[in-house]
């Protein structure tokens, strides 16, 4: 089973979260689903504003 775990390499390190962190993740993706759900064009403005944004600051970088 060893074998199949990509982590292998990793040791045993941890990771250590506070009460309020796992309460400010979990918020947040409660609300993403939730918005998802309910407003899924939401997602679809964000995406095209994102590409727009890097396909924007591509054109700039070439203009400098």
């Amino acid at each position: 089973m060893d074998e199949d775990n990509p982590n292998k390499e990793c040791h045993s390190y941890t990771v250590n979260f506070t009460k309020s962190d796992l309460i400010n993740i979990y918020v947040k993706e409660w609300v993403l689903r939730w918005c998802k759900k309910y407003h899924p064009e939401a997602f679809e403005e964000a995406l095209k504003f994102v590409k727009n944004a890097l396909d924007c600051s591509k054109k700039e970088s070439k203009d400098s």
